[in-house]
């Protein structure tokens, strides 16, 4: 194929957070009601509501949001939940803690106001300093980081689910996408 032709979109919608560069990473619950934007700025999840699922015309802010100054000396670089919404994982980069990711509880799914630290870490640093990606796999056993710095993708495995002290790293696994083109 010499050339590729990709039809416009027909309509196209948007939410403006009112921020212009601070905020990082964003997250979509499951089951597309709700929205949350990490605000490295003020190290602040905040959350959005959609009243018609994964339809931003209906979104709006609510007064929800957990701010992880705390944890996050340098700011938060990327949001991630186990697929009930009753765990949220919050990737922080090169501050006074280093490459870390830190555990927290919400004791309503989805509801990052009621959110509260687990005291569960796990340090990525010794694999990678400039940390700027963050998922999990669907069964909570292994954790993913996309390193900034060295463009691979990091693999930890858990031995108990969604325990960031059972995490071990497996270079066996990552991936390494630095001569990777788009």
């Amino acid at each position: 194929v010499s050339s590729l032709t990709i039809a416009a979109p027909t309509s196209s919608t948007s939410f403006d957070t009112g921020y212009t560069d601070s905020h990082l990473n964003l997250s979509i619950s499951n089951d597309g009601k709700k929205f949350h934007i990490l605000d490295r700025g003020d190290k602040t999840l905040k959350q959005i509501k959609l009243t018609t699922v994964y339809d931003l015309s209906t979104a709006s802010y609510e007064s929800k949001s957990y701010n992880a100054n705390t944890q996050l000396a340098s700011g938060g670089e990327a949001v991630a939940f186990k697929p009930d919404g009753t765990k949220m994982f919050i990737l922080s980069n090169s501050g006074s803690y280093g490459d870390d990711v830190f555990r927290y509880s919400l004791s309503t799914a989805w509801d990052v106001s009621t959110a509260s630290y687990d005291s569960n870490t796990v340090d990525v640093e010794a694999q990678e300093t400039g940390t700027t990606g963050l998922a999990l796999n669907s069964d909570g056993t292994k954790l993913f980081i996309l390193g900034d710095s060295s463009g691979e993708v990091l693999v930890w495995n858990m031995s108990t689910a969604y325990d960031l002290s059972t995490a071990s790293y497996d270079s066996s696994e990552s991936l390494d996408t630095s001569g990777q083109d788009n």
